[in-house]
């Protein structure tokens, strides 16, 4: 289980009487520990993947979820990484009491420390020299003393003084295996000797952790602060998944009805990339994501009003009027079973198998309702919205570029500079097919500036979602979908697991629950072109 460690160092005060900045470094790489048993560094680089993350990270006092001066994601919370360390600039909020109580004790000295918590990912151990390369970043607070708190110093002691020699060269031992398992897990096409290597690996590694485990209770874990949207317990919520034990504390980010928690951060990244990868809609609406169960939207239906008036004379007043959509956000549930084989090898990332799985069906399901939904317990697709004005073509088997041209200039000139096309494949290859009088493609010479993924200078995207041509159908959309239409989802993606229904096939089922909607919002953004009714 992961075990949050704490390290502190000096801070300062500086900015404005108005608007304070603490400042310090939260950590000095290469230098050595200072009041432990063992001599410990943290290596340069230790913090990157924590950086590069979009993880959210808190700024607290002495380590207390309760008196948050500062977090990432709105940007009270600056951290990066230079020559020295680990660079920390926090901007705390002064509207609260602890807030400018924090600033006058550090402005007199009282207040002096930094700490900061950490998940150790990946270390090596020399001896009694114990090195930090990988670290995840979880708080920095502002503490009262320069060192560890004294409850941290006490666990620590204790924990590093039951090591003995036989246990550190485990560790070393199990160090140097885990980097030659994740140098294989790192290439692709493997022999089926490097197979078997991996598989090896993975059995050695689970042994040692086993054998380490056994020369002494496992520490109790460290309570840590829960955020929405943050992945705070990544491998508590990989162990739900393959079986093992996990703390319940850990997963405390969802509802356990039925067995259920949502999946950390992390998770929710890999499912949305799959979704963009596959999903048209997805990469030209406009996304919002919630954590309540609804969203309401003001529009703006009416606006001021300006004449031209005389001088002495009574200016007209206007009266700007608003409207309000609502977004309710709808389940949307799939379900895949997995080997318990495949689970049980610690080889294989199953957080990335899942993630991929549960991507393509929710991707496929979700890109249909988005064009063609009812809004009944679904979105509400763009093509089943009758506000928005339809174009006709003059055939109702053919399209010309004439009816091209017509469907452009239909779009309101504001909205064209950021539209796209979107279409059938079937409907891209039948213009494609579009001559003049001497033979020559249209799509090429006339109509594409950029051929042949273009049209009249816009570019097109491809989705089997729009009708195909037929009479009466709906099968070109052209607009500034971003204005047009949006989709709403809500934050979390619930994963359950169960052993017994597939027990005899010694599967495990896996069922992940997602919210979303979507709706149009400014039908003026968007033209259809609709063939003619036989």
């Amino acid at each position: 289980m992961e075990r949050l460690e704490t390290r502190s160092f000096e801070l300062r005060l500086a900015g404005t009487g108005d608007e304070p900045v603490l400042v310090g470094l939260a950590a000095v790489f290469d230098a050595e520990s200072e009041g432990l048993p063992i001599r410990e560094r943290i290596r340069p680089g230790a913090f990157r993947k924590s950086l590069e993350s979009d993880q959210d990270i808190l700024a607290l006092v002495n380590h207390d979820p309760g008196k948050v001066l500062g977090r990432r994601s709105n940007g009270t919370l600056s951290l990066r990484e230079d020559s020295k360390g680990l660079f920390v600039e926090i901007r705390p909020n002064m509207e609260t009491s602890f807030g400018r109580d924090v600033v006058a004790s550090v402005k007199r000295g009282d207040l002096k420390g930094m700490s900061f918590g950490f998940v150790c990912r990946r270390d090596e151990w020399h001896n009694d020299r114990r090195e930090i390369l990988e670290a995840d970043l979880r708080e920095v607070s502002i503490v009262s003393m320069p060192a560890y708190p004294q409850t941290t110093i006490q666990k620590r002691n204790q924990e590093v003084g039951d090591m003995n020699q036989q246990e550190r060269e485990l560790r070393q031992k199990l160090a140097d295996l885990k980097a030659k398992h994740e140098k294989l897990l790192t290439r692709d096409n493997l022999s089926e000797q490097e197979q078997q290597e991996q598989l090896e690996l993975a059995k050695e590694i689970r042994g040692l952790e086993a054998e380490l485990a056994a020369h002494k209770p496992a520490p109790e874990p460290a309570p840590v602060v829960l955020t929405p949207g943050v992945d705070e317990q990544r491998a508590a919520f990989e162990n739900y998944l393959r079986g093992l034990p996990y703390d319940t504390r850990a997963m405390a980010t969802g509802t356990d009805t039925a067995g259920g928690f949502l999946a950390p951060d992390g998770f929710l990244n890999e499912v949305i990339r799959a979704l963009t990868e596959a999903s048209v809609m997805r990469r030209l609406a406009r996304t919002i994501a919630i954590t309540a169960g609804s969203v309401k939207i003001p529009r703006l239906d009416g606006s001021v009003t300006a004449a031209w008036t005389a001088e002495a004379a009574a200016i007209a007043p206007s009266d700007p009027t608003f409207g309000q959509l609502e977004f309710i956000p709808h389940k949307l549930a799939a379900m895949t079973l997995v080997s318990n084989e495949l689970l049980a090898d610690s080889g294989v990332n199953v957080e990335q198998l899942l993630a991929g799985l549960f991507g393509e069906k929710l991707a496929e399901v979700e890109e249909a309702a988005y064009w063609t939904g009812n809004g009944a317990g679904q979105p509400a697709g763009l093509l089943s919205d009758a506000s928005i004005e339809r174009v006709e073509t003059a055939s109702s088997t053919a399209i010309a570029a004439d009816d091209l041209i017509k469907l452009y200039d239909a779009l309101p000139a504001p909205y064209r500079a950021n539209a796209t096309w979107v279409m059938h494949p079937q409907t891209m290859n039948a213009l494609r097919q579009l001559k003049d009088a001497n033979g020559r493609y249209l799509l090429v010479d006339g109509l594409a500036a950029g051929a042949p993924q273009n049209i009249l200078g816009r570019p097109v995207m491809l989705s089997s979602n729009i009708p195909t041509i037929s009479a009466g159908a709906d099968v070109i959309v052209f607009g500034d979908l971003a204005r047009c239409y949006y989709i709403v989802d809500r934050q979390g993606l619930e994963v359950q697991r169960s052993v017994d229904r597939y027990f005899e096939q010694d599967l495990t089922a896996f069922r992940a629950i997602k919210r979303t909607t979507g709706g149009v919002v400014l039908p003026e953004a968007c033209r259809i072109l609709r063939m003619a009714a036989v």
